[in-house]
């Protein structure tokens, strides 16, 4: 048998950081290429502000200690400004260093789609546990 690599992937919203109910609405606009205007400005605005959820620190530095290899697999849109924006949202939580990548999801591509692509991917090198707070996400990467 061989010892392959335990994986961590996490959603990024509600996971490791947090969503308000208001942030959960402007959510369902997907981000677009840039610039960004109208209702996904709103949205990333929001997304913007969000904060690391609590306990979220101490559960990736202790997965991280175990040598767990960890990983965000978000629906966040692949564009620059959505990019830089979660990095620094984990900057300011203090995690950013826990995570070694982050899959953000390519347009035109579902973020259920994307995150199920980005764990066959992880597949090749080890376990992969994901972790989400959509329950149909949930379901569909478990089949």
């Amino acid at each position: 048998m061989t010892n392959r690599q335990e994986i961590d992937s996490y959603d990024m919203d509600d996971f490791v950081l947090g969503r308000q109910f208001f942030v959960r609405f402007a959510s369902t606009v997907y981000a677009a290429d840039l610039p960004i205007q109208g209702k996904e400005s709103v949205s990333f605005w929001l997304h913007k502000r969000r904060k690391v959820v609590i306990g979220a620190k101490a559960h990736l530095q202790n997965r991280s200690e175990d040598g767990v290899y960890i990983v965000g697999n978000t629906g966040r849109r692949a564009t620059k400004k959505w990019e830089e924006m979660t990095w620094d949202s984990l900057r300011s939580g203090g995690v950013d260093r826990y995570f070694q990548r982050i899959f953000f999801t390519p347009k035109g591509v579902s973020p259920t789609r994307s995150k199920m692509h980005a764990i066959a991917e992880l597949s090749q090198f080890g376990q992969v546990t994901h972790y989400d707070d959509d329950p149909r996400t949930a379901i569909s990467i478990s089949k």
